[in-house]
Order: structure tokens, then sequence, then C-alpha cells
């Protein structure tokens, strides 16, 4: 399978990314994700790290992916897919620790991940923030709206 129009395959053709800009807090973003089939994007390597921040460069205050922390978890943090596993080799610089320094503090089971430009590539913010965001869907994955489509052919 292909991805649809205005959707990018990963170098591995098993993914299809696209960069929303429209500024949404994450909870409007994993929504407008999962009404087109998707998630919040999750990386699994580098080189995904490397192509979504390509995909993201426009936007200089950064884009949302799909990284949340799990308060029940003791502050660590998963993928919105609930299927990718958050790899502390890939990504160690990622710290949702509450820090307050320069800006708003926030609770630190509100906190998601934000793809920047920094010296850490993924860094922690306040869900409630607007930025534009990632979604992914895995290739061969139908959305509601495609089975609607076939279900009316």
């Amino acid at each position: 399978m292909h991805c649809k129009s205005a959707w990018v395959a990963n170098v591995n053709k098993t993914k299809c990314f696209q960069c929303i800009a429209k500024f949404k807090s994450w909870d409007q973003s994993e929504a407008y994700c999962k009404d087109h089939g998707g998630h919040l994007a999750s990386l699994g390597s580098l080189q995904e790290l490397k192509f979504v921040r390509e995909l993201c460069r426009k936007n200089f205050s950064g884009c949302w992916i799909g990284g949340r922390v799990n308060s029940f978890a003791h502050q660590s943090w998963a993928w919105s897919d609930n299927t990718s596993q958050h790899n502390d080799c890939l990504f160690p610089k990622v710290q949702f620790g509450l820090k307050c320094d320069n800006k708003p503090c926030y609770n630190t089971s509100d906190l998601c991940a934000l793809l920047s430009y920094g010296v850490a590539p993924i860094k922690p913010e306040g869900c409630n923030q607007s930025h534009a965001f990632i979604c992914m869907v895995n290739i061969g994955t139908t959305s509601p709206y495609d089975i609607l489509i076939l279900l009316l052919l």
C-alpha cells in the first residue's frame, strides 16, 4: 500500500507521516490523528527521528509527537499508539522531570513530547500548549473514512 496524498512514507515504507500546521493541544492533536486513522507519531529509531524532524522543520516552536508522561508508571512515558516502545538507548536525553526555570511550571502528569531543534530532540511541554503536530499511520491501516467509502461503493 502507499500513503495518501499529502502523507509521506518513511524510508522502510512501513509508516506514513504528515505534519499538520494547525496549532492544537496534544489531546486535540491526538484526536485529529485518530480521526484520520492513526496517532501522533511514535519513533522507533534515530532514522525516524531525523525523518520527522525534517517534516517539522518549518514549525519553529516544535511539533507534538505521541509521547506522554504515564503518571502511573512513576513519571515514565509511553507512545500514544500503545504498541511502540520508548527506547531509552535511542532517546536518552528525554527528561520528563519538573523544571520551572524561566518558564511556566507544569504538573509532571500533564507533560507531552514536543519535537524540537534544541540540544535534546524531544523535550517535555505542557500538554495544553498549542503546537503543530505530526500524525502517523501504519501502512496498510484503514481509516474509518476509508471503510465508509468502501461501504458506499
